[in-house]
């Protein structure tokens, strides 16, 4: 898929990260030092990270860096496939299929509590 290769040290890996901001460039204005944040950003197997301002979020401090690093993948997925393929609107019904995965379960959150949308429950035995 292309998301892992070979970089300029001779390896490139992670994907997702989350940590805090150490120093900030003179046009940047929505972070400062001392937010936390999380990116999804090729090579991110690292300590340190140059990272653009528009592959960040901010996370709250109830958040573990542990459980933001693993949100911008899955959650990107969700929104690009949902709402800007698939055009999922308020009041619309959804069966989410393999829900207890990451992507499931980040479905069943932006449907649930950002769109507004009604997710369905598959009853085998109903058929």
């Amino acid at each position: 898929m292309g998301l892992i290769g070979v970089g300029s040290l001779g390896w490139e890996a992670g994907l997702e990260g989350s940590g805090v901001v150490t120093a900030v460039g003179s046009e940047v204005t929505n972070f400062k030092v001392g937010d936390r944040i999380m990116t999804m950003t090729p090579n991110l197997l690292c300590s340190e990270r140059i990272v653009s301002p528009d592959r960040c979020a901010k996370i709250p401090n109830s958040l573990s860096f542990e459980a933001a690093a693993t949100m911008p993948c899955v959650y990107a997925t969700v929104i690009h496939c949902l709402l800007r393929v698939g055009g999922l609107r308020k009041d619309q019904t959804i069966l989410i299929h393999s829900a207890c995965g990451g992507v499931g379960l980040a479905a069943i959150q932006i449907c649930q509590n950002v769109i507004g949308a009604k997710v369905c429950s598959f009853n085998p035995d109903a058929v």
